[in-house]
């Protein structure tokens, strides 16, 4: 009995110098199938089909084999150029995904010659980037994955052919198109030549030498992180805990510093003399890791125009146009207007600022060569003929611009046609960024001009290669750089900058915050604050304070009144107003009473028809209240320790028929014992004028247990049938023997 190998055992990540012709036993001869670079084997796509192949053969039941694949280029005149990954048992017998950029996307399953065709999504360069054949339960799976990690069923078809037996083969070709060529990575396996797994993001550390805490201007970003070693960890700002402090943010990182470059005291540091405390710093993660250093959603036309800087002109992202070359069907649209001369000094830029560095600026190495590749075309309708040409800008860590390395598309097509602009430079001596300009090289327009641009690629590399997606950013930490302490270990060899980062909330423990507006309201006592910022749709309104249980209740106009409305939730209304616009009530009011004959169409109260119990609220000295409503001369609703009346003085106002009483809190002198004692309308100003002319009738004392004793009056002033309650004996807000406040105490044993 044979036992072949499994179809997950066929491994090669490429990382070897030359091609492993003891696996790839199926592949074409005659230098059309090469190893690129270490981790990329080409296929040149020729009339011949030629093919990287492994011939096995291997068992497949249960078995998937997987890749990184980059599809062969579509001609620039729509000419088709075809890539397929398959597994055979023969010509007849296959399982295939097969891609034609800018024509097809289908999954195939060959029975005996038979086809079965499953049309696939619109292919997309990013999401599927990654392809996997799964056999499985007598059926083929077709996955696509835009990490190798996660991935997605796209079809499945059935086979009737054995699957003990068969082959691999990775193939590209056309009739029409030469000079094109698919990619093939990572077979069956994650790792190659990168650092790090296509699954695993990478990380960014970056530090903005050419700023401080406090100064303006664009930070111009250092990417730092080959200098990282060991662990870091990062700290947002809050606090864990409900009850805890809240805490600023803080990163700590270990950096490699045998070169001396972060030591505040070389003056030979390329970044000297700007390593001080306070410069800005970020910690980033880039998902999933590639050699593409545009941002996915800009390389594949669909950032939005927040992403670019125009000199002039629009920036908007595109869809539905004609396939690129890459596969895209988006792309930035920058629609240029007419120009009378001098129309190529007008560019756009990657980025959000003109003129300097950008926080968005791609990282560079100096030293090392770049290269920049994209499509570009237009749409029909503008001048007869129109160029661009493509610059890398490259800037020092102080954010200058550097020096300029150009290349040209002199005619831009129209769609559905593309071409390609190629520019390679090398990052100067002391460059850290660079970013992408594209310019007009028509010396004036005639027309309105849009012109499309995707597939773009910024890659450390002599020449270009194969689009691929660039990955995600993802912002992890932001803060500053405290300070640089130097570290030297085994026996001072090897040098490194234990580094301690805070973020910007550790600023603010220098200062001493002031209060807010409603902090500082509260802070004078008032009686009750109503913000009035209820959402729309509102009809009562609470108390800020929180020591009113009533809320302020809009009542429909009474009897008489005018047709006043309250419309919560709005925001405010004119200009001129500080603070922020809501959300706030809008009175509307057409009659607001005059002299007294007319009655106001809009009321407000605690309840319906009534006023806030004066119980509720607090006094303090010189409120004026109607003797009716101070807490002193209210049934039932004796003050407790320091609310009693004071001494008061008697007043009154034109037009009111009521004594006016000065209140407020006053000392409370003590009797032996726990009772404290309240004079009633002997305290009142008015009462004690009047008490000539009041008639006192004694009631029975009330006891509750030992410690309450209540000693009524009725006294009754001129003119006013309401009766008074004083009390006499009152202790400190509690019932002994109940723990009952004596309000509540009151309410039970005094009468009605």
């Amino acid at each position: 009995m044979i036992v072949l190998p499994l179809l997950g055992s066929l491994i090669d990540p490429f990382t070897a110098g030359a091609l492993n012709t003891a696996v790839w036993t199926a592949t074409s001869s005659g230098g059309l199938v090469t190893l690129a670079t270490p981790g990329r084997v080409a296929v040149q796509a020729t009339a011949a089909y030629p093919a990287l192949g492994a011939a096995g053969p291997y068992e497949a039941t249960g078995q998937a084999l997987y890749a990184r694949v980059t599809p062969a280029l579509a001609g620039t005149g729509g000419g088709a150029v075809q890539t397929t990954m398959r597994v055979q048992q023969d010509p007849n017998n296959y399982a295939a995904l097969v891609c034609t950029p800018g024509t097809s996307w289908q999954a195939v399953v060959y029975n005996a010659g038979v086809a079965t065709t499953v049309p696939l999504p619109t292919f997309d360069p990013a999401q599927h980037a990654w392809w996997q054949l799964t056999e499985r339960a007598g059926q083929w799976l077709f996955s696509v994955s835009a990490d190798g990690a996660a991935w997605t069923q796209l079809a499945a078809i059935a086979y009737t052919w054995s699957p003990h037996a068969v082959l691999a083969y990775f193939i590209a070709g056309s009739s029409t198109v030469s000079g094109q060529s698919a990619y093939v990575e990572h077979v069956n396996t994650p790792l190659g030549t990168s650092s790090v797994m296509p699954s695993w993001p990478k990380i960014r550390f970056q530090v903005a030498f050419n700023q401080g805490a406090n100064t303006g201007g664009q930070p111009s970003f250092v990417d730092l992180s080959w200098r990282l070693r060991g662990s870091w960890s990062a700290t947002p700002s809050g606090r864990q805990y409900e009850l805890d402090q809240v805490q600023s943010g803080q990163m700590t990182c270990t950096l490699w510093n045998l070169d001396g470059a972060l030591d505040a005291l070389n003056t030979g540091s390329a970044y000297s003399p700007n390593v001080l405390p306070m410069r800005p710093c970020r910690l980033q993660a880039v998902w999933p890791p590639t050699r593409n250093l545009v941002p996915q959603a800009m390389s594949n036309g669909t950032a939005p125009p927040s992403a670019w800087y125009a000199y002039n002109g629009t920036v908007a992202a595109a869809t539905g146009l004609a396939p690129a070359p890459t596969g895209h069907t988006t792309a930035t649209a920058w629609q240029f207007p007419i120009t009378g001369s001098l129309a190529n000094q007008y560019p756009i830029l990657t980025g959000v600022t003109g003129g300097s560095a950008d926080p968005t600026a791609f990282p560079v190495v100096a030293g090392q060569s770049y290269t920049w590749s994209g499509w570009a075309s237009r749409s029909a309708g503008g001048d007869a003929s129109l160029g661009i040409t493509q610059n890398i800008l490259w800037y020092d860590q102080t954010g200058a611009q550097i020096t300029v390395s150009g290349g040209s598309l002199p005619s831009v097509p129209v769609s559905p046609a593309w071409a390609q602009n190629v520019v390679t430079g090398t990052a100067p001596a002391t460059a850290v960024s660079a970013r992408i300009g594209t310019w007009l090289t028509n010396a004036a327009t005639t027309a309105v001009n849009t012109i499309y641009l995707t597939g773009m690629q910024f890659e450390q590399a002599a020449t270009a290669t194969p689009w691929t997606a660039g990955g995600v950013v993802y912002p992890l930490w932001a803060g500053y750089v405290e300070r640089w302490p130097q570290q030297w270990d085994y026996s001072g060899t090897y040098g490194m900058a234990d580094l301690t980062c805070i973020d910007a909330l550790a600023g603010l423990a220098q200062f001493t915050l002031q209060p807010n507006f409603a902090a500082s309201l509260t802070a004078l006592k008032p009686t009750f604050v109503f913000p009035l910022n209820e959402a729309a749709g509102a009809t009562q309104f609470h108390d800020l304070l929180g020591a009113n249980p009533h809320r302020l209740t809009y009542s429909p106009p009474a009897l008489g009144a005018g047709g006043g409305t309250i419309s919560a939730g709005n925001s405010v209304q004119g200009a001129g107003s500080v603070g922020s616009s809501g959300p706030v009530i809008t009175l509307t009011n057409p009659n607001w009473g005059i002299n007294g004959t007319t009655k106001a169409g809009v009321l407000l109260a605690a309840q319906p028809g009534k006023n806030l119990p004066p119980t509720q609220r607090r006094l303090h000295p010189g409120d004026l209240l109607p003797h009716h409503e101070c807490p002193g001369h209210r049934r039932r609703d004796v003050p407790v320790g320091r609310d009693r009346p004071r001494r008061l003085r008697r007043g009154r106002l034109p037009g009111l028929d009521w004594d006016l009483h000065r209140c407020g809190p006053a000392p409370v002198r003590h009797r032996a014992g726990p009772h404290r004692r309240l004079r009633g309308n002997r305290a009142c100003a008015g009462h004690r004028e009047l008490r000539r002319e009041l008639a006192h009738r004694r009631r029975p004392t009330l006891r509750r247990r030992e410690d309450v004793h209540r000693r009524q009056r009725r006294p009754r002033l001129p003119g006013d049938d309401c009766r008074e309650l004083h009390a006499v004996g009152l202790q400190r807000g509690h019932d002994r023997g109940t723990g009952q406040p004596l309000r509540e105490l009151l309410a039970a044993v005094l009468p009605r």
